[in-house]
């Protein structure tokens, strides 16, 4: 089961690496068309838009990355030991 946790959440950031381009495309995009210093004739109804797509694709982006995190931090934890074989008493018994 952890493994299987384990695989997941790597494809899951290789997903997340992809949808991380996908937003930043957006993002220049909102940049290049409405900043100032670029566009001095910004469409504000065009930058709301592109501003709300940017918003999206960040979101999706985040909660890609989230997941994968997460499924790895709960596949390590089936596959690593789990116990209470600490502290252990001294052989012999003396103590």
């Amino acid at each position: 089961m952890g493994f299987v946790l384990l695989v997941v959440s790597i494809l899951l950031f290789i997903e997340a690496m992809d949808r991380m381009d996908w937003w930043d495309q957006a993002d220049k995009e909102f940049e290049r068309e409405c900043l100032p210093n670029n566009n001095p004739q910004p469409d504000p109804k065009l930058c709301t838009e592109l501003q709300n797509e940017a918003n999206y694709r960040m979101r999706f982006f985040s909660v890609v990355l989230f997941a994968s995190i997460v499924l790895s931090l709960v596949g390590l934890s089936y596959l690593l030991p789990a116990g209470s074989d600490y502290p252990r008493q001294p052989p012999g018994g003396r103590f």
